[in-house]
């Protein structure tokens, strides 16, 4: 009687639990098996694809979901680096050295134009910043920046404006806002899809152990059980309690 491995998939992330589903429809495209054979195996096969589409789209919105969490940290510290920046200018209008009270005339012009930037959407910031550092680099400031130390401020800021924008222009394909994914609900139908599906292949292994037809469903078996016997390594290899021995798997 052929068992299949013993495997804790709770222990999965939702992203090795998509994969280990994923491994399996792969195998049987590679495998050259025809699924239509069985009706109801190409009904499981077509099941766990579109739960893995699902898991997909649930994953991609997870990411981004993420993604706002940290772009929304990066641009309240590039804020803040443009907010100490003037207010680090502001300290000198008070003071009686003329060198100070001259730089401070100076610089006031430049930190005038873009005295809103922290105020303007994602994208015209980080074009406002660009423009207003490029602005400060220019040799009619150099003496007046030199006077007032202001030369690391600017480079603080230049640098959370740069991290900003590295995060914002490679983050995820935004998921359209009507739709909602619940990634939880979605693993929990594509895993009981899964062992509905192995436990079916498991059945008509055995049952057509002396029959013809054996070497379809023993060629599924193997499929689903290597793959188990990977996440089963994997997981042990983790630390995690789960176990190689085979273990039955009623239907």
């Amino acid at each position: 009687m052929k068992k299949l491995h013993k495997f804790r998939i709770a222990s999965l992330t939702h992203l090795e639990a998509g994969q280990l589903i994923k491994s399996n429809l792969a195998d049987v495209v590679t495998a050259s098996l025809n699924t239509t054979t069985d009706p109801l195996i190409h009904n499981y096969l077509a099941l766990l694809t579109a739960d893995t589409v699902q898991m997909d789209l649930a994953l991609i919105q997870v990411k981004a979901q993420q993604e706002t969490h940290n772009l929304e940290v990066l641009d309240m510290s590039r804020d803040a680096s443009v907010r100490v920046l003037r207010m680090q200018l502001n300290i000198y209008s008070h003071s009686n050295i003329p060198a100070e009270v001259t730089a401070y005339s100076v610089l006031k012009i430049p930190f005038n134009a873009y005295k809103t930037i922290e105020k303007l959407n994602y994208e015209a910031e980080n074009n406002a910043i660009d423009n207003f550092v490029a602005e400060l680099a220019k040799p009619v400031y150099a003496t007046a920046l030199t006077t007032l130390n202001l030369g690391g401020l600017i480079t603080r800021m230049k640098n959370d404006n740069t991290a900003f924008k590295a995060l914002f222009s490679t983050r995820s394909i935004t998921v359209a806002a009507t739709a909602n994914y619940d990634a939880k609900a979605i693993r929990k139908t594509m895993i009981t899809n899964y062992e509905a599906y192995a436990i079916y292949v498991t059945s008509l292994t055995n049952a057509t152990a002396n029959l013809a037809t054996n070497a379809y469903y023993l060629s599924l078996f193997n499929i689903i059980d290597n793959i188990r016997k990977y996440y089963s390594d994997m997981l042990a290899r983790r630390g995690s309690n789960s176990s190689d021995a085979p273990v039955v798997v009623q239907p």
